[in-house]
């Protein structure tokens, strides 16, 4: 099986570590044969410092031609069997290729954004007539996809993401990270893993942590992610001084070992509006850290409330607040879940099971082309 993994996204958040972590199994397996990314970009950065063979290709307008007849020759060059993808925005590109090539190898879609309205038109149905394999993450976005899109049941996948267990942390690096953040490794700290952006609800944390502070709560909490919305995080700096949290809330660029650092924390929160899966918080879980989540998209499939973790209304920076309260409040219940939720996640998202998987559909999608 010789895979080509196409990439062209400009921005590194947790679709860009997925393609990027698949590139390195399939290497590692002896599967990957090219990589094709986008110049100047992170996951350029990445495939060149991990060493992989790859390409490098800029799309230029809505159907680019001349970039695809481009793909096309590679594919058919290197004889590849499987073209995978995980952004929605290489789907035409690689369409468009795979017309293109002699070779026509089979398109597999790993989906990771939901798909809320019909995309029942001609140009979908001919764009999703060359997709061999859909794969999604969760149950709900099955329902979705064998419902809006104009694709049959037989060729989409649900697979839940799966991750490495992150790497241990001793608790000299917490102490360092808290001390570079000029914040107190003593107070109970809650952390926000991802993109900043308005979905993801940022600002909502910083609301949360406004009612804990002044209902009594000594209480902190870090947003690391890459911003996405410039304006939306200037936005939330300038709710954190208003609210005169300064010195309770730091922001964060993006860090490439971020989940490791998930055991500092006291509490790992996700309060997007409608996560489509939250694989954030399955390395929370992992790490053995109590999570909490809205109780939307793919997160109640991750959480089993009360049990495993914590759901709270989406949008809502009160519930939010009485949800980590309960935390803050019980050691126990907030070990108890924190437990329950490290079991869940080595049980239902093990790497090792996903890519397995994978592969299964990657030979089913070989088959059926």
């Amino acid at each position: 099986m010789k895979i080509l993994s196409l990439c062209l996204s400009y921005a590194r958040g947790g679709l860009e570590l997925y393609a990027f972590r698949s590139m390195q199994v399939f290497q590692e397996l002896g599967y990957l044969k090219r990589v094709v990314v986008r110049p100047s970009t992170p996951m350029y950065e990445w495939v060149q410092a991990e060493g992989l063979d790859f390409d490098s290709l800029k799309t230029t307008g809505n159907w680019s031609f001349g970039s695809a007849r481009s793909l096309a020759g590679i594919l058919d060059r290197e004889q590849i069997d499987i073209i995978h993808i995980n952004w929605g925005n290489d789907l035409k590109l690689a369409v468009l290729a795979k017309r293109f090539s002699k070779r026509k190898p089979a398109l597999v879609y790993s989906r990771h954004m939901r798909i809320p309205g019909s995309k029942q038109d001609p140009y979908h149905r001919w764009i999703y007539r060359q997709v061999d394999r859909l794969i999604v993450t969760t149950k709900e976005m099955y329902d979705q996809a064998t419902t809006n899109l104009p694709i049959t049941r037989d060729r989409v996948s649900q697979l839940y993401l799966g991750i490495r267990p992150p790497e241990a942390v001793g608790c000299n690096r917490c102490t360092e990270f808290f001390e570079e953040l000029d914040l107190s490794q003593d107070r109970f700290s809650i952390g926000l893993f991802g993109r900043i952006e308005h979905t993801k609800g940022q600002h909502i944390l910083v609301d949360a942590v406004r009612h804990l502070v002044n209902s009594g709560c000594d209480v902190q909490a870090v947003i690391i992610g890459q911003a996405m919305e410039p304006t939306y995080q200037h936005g939330i700096e300038q709710r954190i001084a208003d609210n005169d949290l300064r010195d309770r809330i730091r922001v964060h660029d993006f860090m490439a070992d971020a989940n490791r650092l998930m055991r500092c924390f006291d509490v790992v929160v996700l309060p997007s509006y409608s996560e489509h899966f939250g694989l954030v918080l399955i390395e929370a879980m992992y790490t053995g850290v109590a999570v909490v989540g809205t109780a939307a998209g793919g997160a109640p499939e991750i959480i089993h409330d009360g049990v495993t973790g914590l759901l709270c209304e989406p949008g809502n920076a009160s519930h939010l607040a009485d949800k980590i309260r309960h935390l803050y409040d019980d050691q126990s219940m907030r070990e108890s879940l924190a437990k329950a939720g490290q079991d869940r996640a080595q049980e239902l998202f093990s790497e090792a099971r996903h890519f397995e998987a994978l592969f299964h559909y990657f030979e089913q999608a070989i088959v059926d082309r």
